[in-house]
């Protein structure tokens, strides 16, 4: 199943490959038709149970307004009986877009902007590639769109020094029934290349003089630095001193 366009207006393409024998019929519904993978019944028992779409070359197409769900059941007709497929459902729902951040050291701020008429999405982020809800290594957590307007951003603590990838999930409801996107609105966070220096000013051991020493940590390459000395206080910046 493939589409194209927005949750207000979408096409969509189901394809399949032809069988050995029979032709494809594409029941489609807005509920759950709820037959059973590899059940028999009469092909004119078909119309009872969906609306038939037109297929023709392995493909059927559908047209969806608005944000819905849609119910799709490959059927195999052969000398009047048809033999049920797996029943597909498909979420015609809006991705997350504009996933921007923002490392603070501590934690890593992420901002991004909702579609209209979503109200939660989960976000889940992972130190060992694109995360997969429920998956082991992802962490996942419900954001309600209230909760987020509070502060206008998420706040994610930043505890290893890796990358983290980042992915957010649109969350839409129907009927009592709850699905997820695709995920499409994701970001890989650089953190491993982060770098950070510290200094000691130490006496030397056999004489008054003094000696600076610097320890960085993390990966890269440091760029230019400027030292500035001030006598009685710290320098505030560059200017601040000699």
């Amino acid at each position: 199943i493939a589409s194209e366009g927005s949750a207000g207006e979408r096409r969509v393409r189901i394809r399949w490959v032809p069988p050995a024998i029979g032709d494809v019929a594409i029941l489609r519904s807005d509920a759950p038709i709820g037959r059973k993978c590899g059940d028999v019944v009469p092909r004119d028992a078909l119309r009872g149970m969906g609306e038939l779409l037109v297929s023709e070359a392995g493909s059927a197409s559908d047209h969806i307004k608005g944000a819905v769900f849609r119910y799709y059941l490959p059927v195999v007709v052969f000398q009047g009986a048809a033999y049920l497929g797996q029943e597909q459902r498909y979420a015609s729902v809006d991705e997350a877009t504009g996933l921007r951040d923002d490392n603070l050291g501590h934690v890593i701020r992420l901002q991004w902007d909702w579609p209209k008429g979503c109200n939660e999405v989960v976000l889940a982020h992972s130190c060992q590639g694109w995360p997969v809800v429920g998956a082991a290594g992802t962490t996942s957590q419900p954001i309600m769109k209230a909760q987020y307007d509070l502060r206008g951003c998420f706040d994610i603590e930043s505890r290893a020094q890796a990358d983290y990838y980042v992915a957010i999930y649109t969350v839409y409801g129907q009927a009592g029934e709850r699905v997820m996107s695709a995920g499409a609105c994701r970001k890989k966070i650089v953190i491993r290349s982060r770098m950070e220096v510290t200094y000691a000013i130490k006496r030397s051991l056999l004489g008054s003089d003094l000696k600076l020493e610097l320890t960085v940590t993390g990966e890269g390459t440091l760029p230019e630095m400027v030292l500035v000395r001030k006598q009685g206080s710290l320098p505030m910046s560059k200017a601040d001193g000699e």
